[in-house]
């Protein structure tokens, strides 16, 4: 029931479902605008799901840990050439700033896209 007495389905829903901690980066996965199948990708990635090399090479999926556009062992900004599309990237969004590592630069763009804004909503 809700709190004037009446009974609705968002309120059942409400009583059924257990609530559990807010999560940061919810906001930039699950929105109105959301393509779906990026909402599930962002979702994978922030929740250390995604099959990265690191995660295919402990599993015997693949042989080399080797990044693909380098041959150098690392992940995501720490390759040079990452790097230098998430830089243009963000200079496109006039952000002129040095590119740092993966949580550094998730834990950013979590807090710069937030709000309804049309610049938000671009940014995600």
């Amino acid at each position: 029931m809700s709190m004037d007495g009446k009974f609705s389905l968002s309120s059942a829903w409400d009583m059924l479902r257990s609530r559990g901690e807010c999560i940061g980066w919810a906001h930039v996965a699950w929105h109105a605008k959301a393509i779906p199948r990026h909402s599930f990708i962002v979702w994978m990635l922030y929740s250390r799901r995604l099959c990265t090399r690191d995660r295919l090479i402990n599993w015997g999926m693949i042989d080399s840990n080797e990044c693909v556009f380098c041959g150098a062992e690392h992940l995501f900004f720490e390759c040079g050439y990452s790097a230098c599309i998430w830089r243009h990237v963000l200079q496109r969004m006039n952000k002129y700033r040095a590119v740092k590592g993966w949580s550094f630069e998730s834990d950013w763009y979590s807090t710069e896209f937030k709000g309804k804004s049309f610049s938000s909503l671009l940014g995600r």
